[in-house]
């Protein structure tokens, strides 16, 4: 991967879940560009996971879903930062998060059939994450959703 779209300012972003108490960070960073807003005199960076092969997760059906993306230094690797938050450790710049919970995702998931999907989109005051949920049945035909294809903006 080319650094110029992995990396700003020294950082790379990463994607991170918690689920039953512990870290699972992603082994791909989110590829990177910025955007410069000439109306309103600021920056916005997006990052995104340009195939769902980067970030696939089935949940099983009244799961709730956290998901968080990490601003770390450019070396730090994924499973450096999935040590360190499964240590209570602190080595990243900067975190946002999102959490939605069963009621949340099933109001998304009805009346859609298997294997159709919807976006959700996270509005934050300074930043905004978007992800898709497909409704799914997983192994032993247990009902669920995979969530998959996060991305974000930031204002920087």
């Amino acid at each position: 991967m080319d650094s110029r779209t992995t990396t700003y300012n020294g950082n790379k972003y990463m994607l991170g879940v918690t689920e039953y108490e512990k870290w699972w960070v992603a082994p791909r960073r989110f590829m990177i560009s910025e955007h410069v807003s000439e109306n309103e005199n600021s920056k916005e960076l997006f990052g995104q996971f340009i195939t769902s092969l980067w970030f696939n997760k089935f949940y099983k059906k009244d799961s709730g879903i956290n998901l968080h993306i990490f601003c770390v230094e450019k070396t730090i690797r994924s499973d450096q930062l999935q040590y360190s938050l499964n240590n209570n450790q602190v080595i990243y710049e900067d975190m946002w998060s999102v959490y939605l919970d069963k009621d949340k995702i099933n109001e998304k998931l009805n009346n859609i059939k298997v294997n159709e999907s919807r976006e959700i989109q996270i509005n934050r005051k300074n930043s905004q994450i978007f992800f898709k949920l497909f409704k799914t049945v997983g192994q032993d035909n247990i009902e669920g959703f995979n969530v998959t294809i996060p991305e974000f903006k930031i204002k920087v």
